[in-house]
C-alpha cells in the first residue's frame, strides 16, 4: 500500500513540476527574476557588474532563460550530486546529510564563451529573507543549510559543489 501511496505522489509531483504562468519551452529570451510557482525555485536575472560578495559566479559569459527541460536536468544532477555528497558524510555526519526537499534554491543561468548553458545553483533552508525569489541570498557560515554549485547543462557535470562550513 506504501508503494501505490508513493508512486501516486510521485506522478502527482512530477506531472505539477515545472508549471507556471509562462511557457519558456524553445526561448533564448533573458529570465528576469522569475519564481517558479511550486515555492522551490526562482530563476534569478544575472547581472555580471554585480558584485556577489566577490564571488566570480562565472568566468565570462551572458546570460541566458532556462526551459522546463533545463530545470528537469538541474534537479537531476542536483539529486545525483546530494546523494554522493551524503554517502560520503553519512558515517562521520549522519545529523549534516541534506535533505533536498527542505531546501529552496536559486537558479543563475549564462551561456559561456564556449556556447555551453551553465547554471549557478544556491541552496539554502534556512529563509531569513521574505525576498528570496527575486534576492540572491549570500550568508557565511551556516553550515550544511547553505550549499552552492555550478552545473554544466552541455555535459550534465557539476562542479565547484561547497556546503558552508560553521563559524
Amino acid at each position: 500500500m506504501k508503494k501505490v501511496i508513493i508512486i501516486f505522489l510521485l506522478f502527482v509531483c512530477l506531472s505539477s513540476y515545472g508549471q507556471t504562468n509562462k511557457d519558456y519551452k524553445n526561448t533564448n529570451k533573458v529570465s528576469k527574476d522569475i519564481f517558479i510557482g511550486d515555492s522551490t525555485i526562482a530563476i534569478l536575472h544575472y547581472d555580471s557588474l554585480y558584485n556577489y560578495s566577490k564571488r566570480n559566479l562565472f568566468e565570462e559569459g551572458k546570460e541566458i532563460n532556462l526551459t522546463n527541460l533545463d530545470i528537469s536536468d538541474i534537479e537531476d544532477i542536483l539529486k545525483v550530486c546530494i546523494a554522493k555528497y551524503n554517502a560520503e558524510h553519512k558515517h562521520r555526519y549522519k545529523k549534516y546529510l541534506i535533505n533536498l526537499k527542505t531546501y529552496k534554491r536559486q537558479y543563475i543561468a549564462i551561456i559561456n564563451k564556449k556556447g555551453e548553458k551553465e547554471v549557478y545553483v544556491n541552496c539554502f533552508c534556512d529563509i531569513f529573507n521574505e525576498n528570496w525569489e527575486k534576492q540572491f541570498i549570500e550568508v557565511k557560515d551556516g553550515g550544511y543549510c547553505f550549499f552552492h554549485l555550478k552545473i554544466n547543462l552541455k555535459t550534465k557535470k557539476y562542479y565547484d559543489f561547497s556546503v558552508n562550513g560553521y563559524a
